[in-house]
Parts: structure tokens; sequence; C-alpha cells
């Protein structure tokens, strides 16, 4: 089972609670043994963006370490950053309505 689907399965029942990386990472480690270096929650988050992801969508991210979890297909909206390399602060790249992503900088897609 990969990761994504480790994660969707310990937090059932938990949507639209805020969770702390650590807290999730633990439970998929209980269940699961994953590498606790391989869960990143990060890359997992409708309002985040890593060049090159290819991940479902599950969390939002709320600040450092800590994550909304909403679960796959969400009818998410709300405006998605990223921190491209040589940048020092995060900027806006995108944004989601009602579930649908839009990429406003093309090398990002």
């Amino acid at each position: 089972m990969n990761i994504p689907d480790q994660i969707i399965l310990v937090l059932k029942g938990k949507e639209d609670q805020i969770l702390k990386a650590q807290d999730i990472k633990n439970l998929v480690i209980e269940k699961f043994g994953t590498n606790k270096d391989s869960i990143l929650p990060y890359d997992f988050c409708y309002n985040r963006i890593n060049i090159g992801e290819r991940f479902p969508k599950i969390f939002e991210w709320i600040e450092k370490g800590k994550y909304k979890y909403l679960g796959v297909n969400y009818p998410y909206n709300g405006k998605i950053f990223a921190r491209p390399k040589g940048y020092s602060k995060d900027i806006e790249v995108g944004y989601w309505r009602n579930g649908k992503r839009t990429i406003k900088i093309t090398y990002l897609k």
C-alpha cells in the first residue's frame, strides 16, 4: 500500500481535524511500520505545491507542522503557494475553485 493510501486509511473519520505532522507520522508508523522520513504531509496539501509532484491532495496546510485533514477530492477553494528554488518567501502560483485546480505559473504545471 502506498503512503497516501496509508495516511487516508489511518485518518478515516478525522476529516476537518487539525493534526500535527508528528501525530500523522506516528499513526502511519504504528499501523504500517512505514519509514518516518517517507511520510511527508506537506506533499499532500491542496494549498501548497512542489515542482514535479504527483501526489493526491488530502490536507490543507495551516502552519509549519500543522495540517487540516480534508480527504481526497475535497471541493477545496483557496490559493496555492510555492517557494521555488532561489526564492526566500512563498509566492502565489494558483488557486482551487470548487475542487478544480488552476496553476498560473506554467513551469509548475
